[in-house]
């Protein structure tokens, strides 16, 4: 990778204003992990930092895998870019799991898969945009630890789906925790917004000139 931040233990932290570009060999350009639990515990639940663990201002272009990992609970990231990353369908833009994460101001555009892909769940998201991606620009993928929110986010002529809110891939029949959408705008997607039967999204005040009641899985 080509910044590698393992955050165990973690109190807080600030990842900013770094430049990472043409990483090779299938790696990401920015990963962190990010828990207050004990490292010396493996059992352990993953928890958020006491303090703000904040990653702002940066910048990932031409990686091979995801231009931003984050996984563990309780990141905020704010103000970065990823462009033109990705080598196969499975690799997004910004690529987030585990719990509580908080995105703003973020740019994905022109990646080989999903410009924005949440697994895991309490994720909240605000005024990102996600554009030309050869995917979707965001994609919903498990509601494994509850729902999320998405306000005032724009998804613009990206190849897939602008918002894709899909069941958990691993259990078509598991029970969707339902994602809130408000003041969200898409326009020039495949489709708009799509969700799949049961995710039983809340929509307020977006603007979808398309949608779908199942969505296509770019990734299969």
């Amino acid at each position: 990778d080509g910044v590698d931040v393992y955050c165990s233990g973690c109190s807080g932290g600030l990842v900013a204003k770094n430049k990472v570009k043409s990483v090779i060999d299938d790696d990401t350009c920015f990963a962190f992990f990010v828990s207050a639990s004990d490292p010396n515990d493996p059992n352990a639940p993953v928890a958020p930092p006491a303090g703000p663990f904040v990653v702002e201002g940066n910048a990932a272009s031409f990686c091979f895998d995801a231009g931003f990992e984050v996984s563990g609970a309780g990141a905020t990231l704010r103000k970065n870019s990823a462009k033109n990353c990705g080598g196969d369908d499975s690799e997004s833009g910004f690529a987030i799991s585990g719990s509580g994460h908080v995105l703003e101001k973020n740019t994905s555009s022109g990646n080989f898969s999903t410009g924005f892909s949440l697994a895991g769940g309490s994720h909240a998201l605000t005024g990102n945009t996600a554009s030309g991606n050869l995917g979707d620009g965001f994609r919903v993928e498990t509601f494994a630890t509850g729902g999320n929110t998405f306000t005032d986010n724009k998804s613009k002529a990206n190849l897939g789906q602008g918002f894709a809110v899909q069941l958990d891939p691993n259990d078509p029949n598991a029970p969707a925790a339902p994602s809130s959408f408000t003041g969200n705008a898409a326009s020039g997607n495949r489709t708009d917004f799509c969700e799949d039967a049961g995710a039983a999204s809340v929509l307020s005040g977006n603007s979808f000139a398309t949608t779908a009641a199942e969505c296509f899985d770019f990734e299969d």
